[in-house]
């Protein structure tokens, strides 16, 4: 059975005249900077959103508000296959991630604009 109400207004008034002054502000510091190591923790191992735009996936992802996962699994490469989508830093605008399909791995041969003639 949970305590009475009163109880808890007791223990929350007790707590808020702990934090009063100073104290307050350090608690408060301590607790933002937490919260923005906790946002950088799961970004960098565990994954992020992120919203397409331009038209070099389509049809797999609109040209504009496609909202994509990026998982942090296959960092640095590992476990990437021919298929798979990878996101990196955009070579000519700094700050902002390409998406690419990966079209071969190290040894294979990749062939582009085959013609249905063989040339």
């Amino acid at each position: 059975m949970p305590p009475p109400l009163s109880t808890f207004n007791r223990i929350i008034s007790s707590l808020r005249s702990n934090f009063d002054g100073p104290t307050r502000y350090v608690f408060l510091s301590v607790s933002i900077f937490s919260g923005f190591c906790l946002h950088h923790m799961f970004a960098e191992y565990v994954g992020s959103r992120a919203e397409t735009y331009g038209p070099s996936m389509l049809p797999t992802l609109a040209a504009q508000n496609d909202m994509v996962w990026i998982a942090s699994k296959y960092r640095h490469g590992r476990g990437v296959e021919v298929g798979d989508m990878v996101s990196f830093g955009h070579p000519c605008v700094p700050g902002e991630v390409a998406i690419k399909r990966v079209a071969g791995m190290p040894g294979d041969f990749v062939m582009r604009d085959v013609y249905q003639d063989g040339n």
